[in-house]
Parts: C-alpha cells; structure tokens; sequence
C-alpha cells in the first residue's frame, strides 16, 4: 500500500524559513577579511555617532538623578572632550578606531558610576 502526500512548491515550511534566516544572519557576520575602506569608514562613523550621542543622554540622565551636578558636568565634558579628539583623529586620517573604542569603553565605566548615584 501507498501514501500519497500532496506536494505543493508554494508552501515554505518552518524549518526552511529559519534556515533562511540563518544562512542571511551569517551573511551579514564578518568573514575575517579586510573591510572595504567606505564599509570601515561607514562602521567606524556610526560608532563615532553612538559615541557622542551618550554626551548628552548621560548629561541628561545625571541631571535628573541624585548626583551633584558639577559631578555630571565633568563626567560629561570628559566624554565630550576624548569623543572630540576621536573626531579629530578621524579628521587627520590617522587611524581612527583605537580612540572610538577607548572612548566607547570609558562610557562603559561612566554608566555604571551615574546609575549608582
């Protein structure tokens, strides 16, 4: 005896969607290659961009908090002052991305000493 099961090409099943999906996330990983120059450049301006945008959320964030406000304005105005020498340094076409992240990473030490306040 045989079963007939009815095969219709329009129908995508599940598993095939999340492999889909899958395969187009690992797409968009980095492969270990050397990033094209306006890829890196375009990388490298968001990061420079969420850099400065913690300037004033973290300005804000102090001010409506329990902490001093000159506390808050020298924590800030030290972020704002290295996210301009990092904008500077990308101006200068030296290397960019070691002042990025040594500021992203002081906005990392930054949070956690306002939200304690």
């Amino acid at each position: 005896m045989t079963t007939h099961t009815a095969h219709t090409p329009d129908l995508v099943r599940p598993s095939d969607r999340v492999g889909a999906l899958i395969a187009r996330a690992r797409d968009t990983l980095p492969r270990g290659r050397t990033l094209p120059d306006a890829a890196w450049q375009r990388r490298h301006r968001a990061l420079l961009r969420l850099l400065w945008l913690h300037v004033p959320v973290l300005l804000v964030y102090g001010l409506t908090g329990d902490e001093a406000i000159g506390d808050v304005l020298v924590e800030s105005a030290i972020i704002a002052v290295l996210a301009g020498a990092a904008t500077a340094v990308e101006a200068a076409a030296s290397p960019p991305a070691p002042a990025v992240l040594m500021n992203l990473r002081l906005v990392t030490v930054v949070i956690p000493f306002l939200l304690e306040a």
